[in-house]
């Protein structure tokens, strides 16, 4: 029973990883495909809160929280951006391209200052990510091209606070709520 108790967000967490696997081989916007992103999206949700309250945050959480978002947000996007690719417009295609960019643009920062991966929490990053699970029940009443234009924006624009933090940090730091605590930080010493 320790054993489950101690590491209970991990395993939520890690729900995300097969509901990443079942959104690649579902067809969008299925019963199926909800089913996966429901669940994964409801594994986002929890795990933090299950963490803090019964098995405390703890750096291989963290990392393992990163990874899952990474495979279920990156799962659900690639599985509809390639399945759906000729109904989205030119304009969400290239926006989405510059979101592309500025995220390999984050990573590559990540692995040269500081030698590791090192997703930022923001702020920006968690609503980037809501926006994407709330978006896809959008899509039938505003359109792939508008859905994918808005959460490619919100993505861009957490995408570049994170570049910003990371040139602006001496040492990785994932917990980091937003640009302005950074700056106000900065400001204070």
């Amino acid at each position: 029973m320790d054993f489950f108790k101690k590491n209970a967000a991990n395993m939520i967490t890690l729900v995300r990883i097969p509901c990443a696997v079942g959104i690649v081989f579902s067809k969008p916007f299925t019963p199926l495909f909800y089913f996966f992103l429901i669940l994964g999206g409801l594994s986002d949700a929890i795990d933090g809160m299950v963490a803090r309250r019964i098995s405390g945050d703890s750096p291989l959480g963290a990392l393992l929280d990163s990874i899952s978002d990474l495979c279920f947000f990156g799962a659900t996007v690639f599985s509809v951006i390639i399945k759906e690719y000729n109904s989205i417009g030119i304009s969400a295609k290239l926006i989405f391209i510059i979101l592309c960019i500025v995220r390999l643009i984050c990573y590559l920062i990540q692995l040269i200052k500081f030698k590791q991966l090192a997703p930022l929490h923001t702020i920006f990053n968690k609503l980037a990510s809501i926006s994407i699970f709330v978006m896809l029940f959008f899509i039938p009443f505003i359109g792939i091209t508008m859905a994918t234009s808005i959460v490619s924006i919100i993505g861009i624009i957490g995408g570049i606070e994170e570049i910003i933090i990371h040139l602006l940090s001496k040492k990785a730091r994932t917990n980091t709520l937003s640009l302005y605590v950074v700056l106000k930080e900065r400001k204070s010493k």
